[in-house]
């Protein structure tokens, strides 16, 4: 009796967890449709799936923006602990706006040994990223960068000794969002995580809820 009990507990959870994402869905589709009609802006569109139904927006991209070496690489260096390996680093200007809906993360992929790296590469982005959020000091995966459905697109670049690339991510910070949590990128390199250092962001209180519902 006690083993049915704890199964019919985890079933309701896991029922209500279902169908609490397809209330989120059900929300997004119907923002849709009201779009379509022409009921709501692009820019009204946009700000209530991130509010009301508590989208993240898009999937994530790390954009390849230039390639450094030399002095650049010297002041990076001064922020991270290790700097005698290969690192991610979010500098403290992370957060980038390019027009009126598009921000970035900026971030540097560092090659602090005396050797060449070959970077898995997208056309014009980086592969192998995932990012990650702290949720009652647990860190949870929310997404892993979008690949490409041609096989031609992909291919490996140098990042030569003492260089480094400049990174533009995806965000999902918003700057008006009210809950703070931590955040952090890694990179698999050949197998091995690389993770980036943390940083705080917001969100709105609906993309937090239906993050921990999806998580959980």
């Amino acid at each position: 009796m006690k083993v049915f009990v704890l199964w019919l507990a985890a079933l309701l959870v896991l029922c209500s967890t279902g169908f609490a994402q397809s209330a989120w869905r059900e929300k997004e589709n119907a923002l849709w449709a009201d779009y379509n009609a022409k009921k709501l802006t692009l820019e009204e569109w946009n700000h209530k799936l991130l509010t009301e139904a508590g989208s993240l927006g898009a999937g994530l991209t790390v954009w390849f923006n230039e390639q450094k070496s030399g002095d650049t690489v010297s002041i990076v260096s001064r922020h991270i602990k290790q700097a005698n390996k290969f690192a991610l680093y979010i500098p403290e200007d992370w957060n980038i706006h390019d027009g009126k809906y598009a921000s970035y993360i900026r971030m540097y992929l560092v090659n602090f040994l005396d050797f060449t790296i070959y970077i898995p590469r997208m056309d014009a982005t980086v592969d192998n990223f995932s990012d990650y959020i702290k949720i009652n000091n647990t860190w949870y995966k929310i997404r892993d960068n979008e690949k490409s459905r041609c096989g031609n697109s992909y291919y490996k670049s140098k990042l030569g000794p003492r260089g480094l690339y400049v990174l533009n991510v995806n965000s999902i910070h918003q700057e008006k969002g009210s809950e703070k949590v931590k955040y952090k990128i890694t990179f698999d390199l050949n197998g091995k995580k690389i993770e980036s250092n943390e940083i705080e962001i917001s969100l709105y209180p609906n993309q937090l809820k239906r993050l921990m519902g999806e998580l959980h």
